[in-house]
C-alpha cells in the first residue's frame, strides 16, 4: 500500500500527540522485537516511544495508545497475531499481490486482530536474514547466490518486504492512533559504486572470463538456442584488445549529472596464492603510482574510496584490518565504507569484523539477481544473530550490479535491464530508501559494453526529483 505524504496532526498539536506506545505481549525474549522497533522508527519516521510490557505483569497501564502483540486475541486498540515461535523452513505466503510476503503458517484466519499475518515477526526474519542464519547451522551457505537461498518463492527476493511491511505497520499506526507524528524521513538515496577488480586485460583474467565464457556457450547449447551469440562474445573477447582503465569515463558521466560515486579498491597485502589468483584483483596498490594519484584525486574531487576487502579478510579480522590501513595510507584519510569480494559473507565472522572496522558494508546484495537480499531498501543495522542484537555499522543494501543484467550475453539482458530501472521506480514507495548501484571500474569498453544500462539509471535517477545519490551521513 502506498501511503499519503501528508503528515496527519490534530488542532493541539502539541498537547495531543502521545510519545508513548504501549505494547503488551506474551513474548518472552523481547530482543529482537526492540530492534524490529527501532528500526521501524527510524525508517518510518516515527516520533514515538515504544514500551513493552509483559502481558503478565499486574500494572502494565493502560495508557493510550494501547497494542497488543499475543499468540490469542487480548482486545486493544490495535491487535497483531505473534507466530514468532514458527521458525521459516523454505517456503512464504503472498498476502496481498508481489507486496507483502509471510512466513507460512504465520498468518491467523481469526479476524479479530488487526492484520491476518505476524507483522513484527516476518519483518524480523526477513531484514535479519534469519533463513541464512539458520541455513549456516546447518554448515551450508548461499553464498551471495539467489539460486542457493533456501526460500522456494525466489521471486520474492525482487521485493523490499520489509519496507512494505512497515508502511503496513504505519498505515495501521495512523488509522487507530490519528494524534501520532511521523517526522519527514529522507528522500530516496541511490549510492552508485564501482567495484575496481581489473585495470589492465591481464592472462588471470584472461583465463577466468574464457572459463565462463565457455560455460555459457554450452548452456545455451544445452537450450538450443543463443549460442551461436555466446560464441561470437567468448571470440571477441580473445581478440579485443580494449583500455581497462576507465576512471575518466566515470567521472565525466557522472558529474555531468552532478553526481559522485564510491570507488571500492582492493588493497593486497599477502603473496599471491592459487586461491586469490582465483578470487582477487590482480594489481597491487602498495606498488602501483598512477592508481595511487588517481584515487587521491578523486577524493579530492568530491568521489569517495572504499575498501573492497579481499575475499580471505571477509573471515580473517587482522587481515581486514591490514588491507584497510594499507588503502588509508594511501589515501591519507580514513576510510569508513566496504564492500567485501565475491559479496562473501560468513554470518559469524563477516560482520563482527564490519563492526569493528567500518561504518558502512554494503555486501549484503546479489552475485546473479537484481533485488534485496534483506528484503529491505533503506539504510540499517545488521542483526547479530549469536549476541541478539544489532550491530552498530550501517548496511547500505546493493540492489542493482551490472553483472546482475549481463552475465550471461546476449538477448536475455532485456528483461533484466526492464527490471533495474523498474527497482528504480519502486524505491518511491519505500520510506527513507537508500540503496547502492554497483557497476565495475571497467564495465564500459568492447569487452564489457555495459554502460548503457548504466546510463539509463542516471537518467531514470535524474528524472525522479526525489531520487538522488549524495555522500551519506550517519543517521
Amino acid at each position: 500500500m502506498i501511503l499519503p505524504s501528508v503528515r496527519v496532526q490534530p488542532e493541539n498539536a502539541a498537547a495531543a500527540v502521545p510519545a508513548v506506545i504501549h505494547l503488551i505481549t506474551d513474548l518472552e525474549d523481547q530482543r529482537w522485537l526492540r530492534y524490529i522497533l527501532e528500526e521501524f522508527n527510524r525508517i518510518q519516521g516515527l516520533e514515538a516511544e515504544w514500551r513493552i510490557s509483559d502481558i503478565h505483569e499486574k500494572d502494565r497501564g493502560r495508557q493510550q495508545p494501547v497494542i497488543y502483540y499475543t499468540k490469542y486475541y487480548q482486545g486493544g486498540d490495535l491487535a497483531l497475531i505473534n507466530r514468532s515461535h514458527i521458525l521459516p523452513k523454505n517456503r512464504i505466503e503472498s498476502i496481498h499481490g508481489e507486496k507483502i510476503y509471510a512466513v507460512d503458517n504465520t498468518t491467523t484466519t481469526d479476524e479479530k486482530f488487526t492484520l491476518p499475518y505476524d507483522l513484527f515477526w516476518n519483518a524480523f526474519v526477513f531484514l535479519s536474514r534469519l533463513e541464512e542464519a539458520l541455513l549456516l547451522r546447518r554448515r551450508k551457505s548461499a553464498l551471495s547466490h539467489g539460486v542457493l537461498h533456501p526460500r522456494e518463492d525466489k521471486a520474492s527476493l525482487a521485493v523490499p518486504i520489509v519496507n512494505f511491511l512497515f508502511n503496513e505497520l504505519e498505515a495501521a499506526l495512523r488509522k487507530h492512533f490519528p494524534a501520532l507524528r511521523f517526522k519527514p524521513v529522507p528522500k530516496p538515496r541511490i549510492e552508485l559504486s564501482h567495484d575496481v577488480d581489473y585495470l589492465a586485460k591481464d592472462f588471470t583474467l584472461m583465463v577466468k572470463q574464457t572459463a565462463l565464457n565457455a560455460y555459457d556457450f554450452f548452456r545455451f547449447l544445452r537450450k538450443g538456442r543463443g549460442a551461436v551469440r555466446a560464441a561470437g562474445h567468448a571470440a571477441r573477447f580473445l581478440f579485443q584488445r580494449p583500455s581497462y582503465w576507465c576512471f575518466e569515463h566515470w567521472e565525466e558521466v557522472e558529474k555531468k549529472f552532478d553526481y559522485r560515486s564510491v570507488f571500492y579498491i582492493h588493497a593486497r597485502v599477502l603473496p599471491k596464492t592459487p586461491l586469490t589468483w582465483v578470487t582477487d584483483p590482480t594489481y597491487d596498490l602498495a606498488r602501483n603510482l598512477p592508481l595511487q594519484q588517481k584515487l587521491r584525486q578523486l577524493v579530492r574531487d568530491g568521489f569517495e574510496v572504499g575498501i573492497q576487502g579481499s575475499f580471505l579478510s571477509a573471515v580473517d579480522g587482522d587481515l581486514f584490518r591490514r588491507e584497510k590501513e594499507l588503502l588509508e595510507n594511501v589515501l591519507g584519510s580514513p576510510v569508513t565504507k566496504g564492500r567485501q569480494r565475491w559479496l562473501r559473507y560468513d554470518e559469524n565472522k563477516t560482520p563482527p569484523i564490519h563492526n569493528r572496522y567500518l561504518k558502512f558494508d554494503s555486501t549484503l546484495g546479489w552475485n546473479v539477481r537484481v533485488g534485496f537480499r534483506s528484503g529491505c531498501a533503506s539504510l540499517y543495522r545488521p542483526y547479530d544473530h549469536q549476541n541478539q542484537r544489532p550491530f552498530d555499522f550501517w548496511e547500505i543494501p546493493q540492489v542493482i550490479m551490472d553483472f546482475n543484467i549481463y552475465q550471461p550475453p546476449g538477448a536475455e539482458n532485456v528483461p533484466f535491464e526492464d527490471r533495474a530501472l523498474r527497482l528504480i521506480d519502486q524505491l518511491e514507495e519505500c520510506r527513507s530508501a537508500h540503496v547502492a548501484v554497483s557497476w565495475h571500474q571497467q564495465a564500459c569498453n568492447a569487452d564489457y559494453p555495459w554502460g548503457k544500462t548504466y546510463d539509463m539509471i542516471l537518467e531514470r535517477i535524474a528524472g525522479h526529483r526525489d531520487l538522488h545519490e549524495g555522500t551519506i551521513h550517519r543517521p
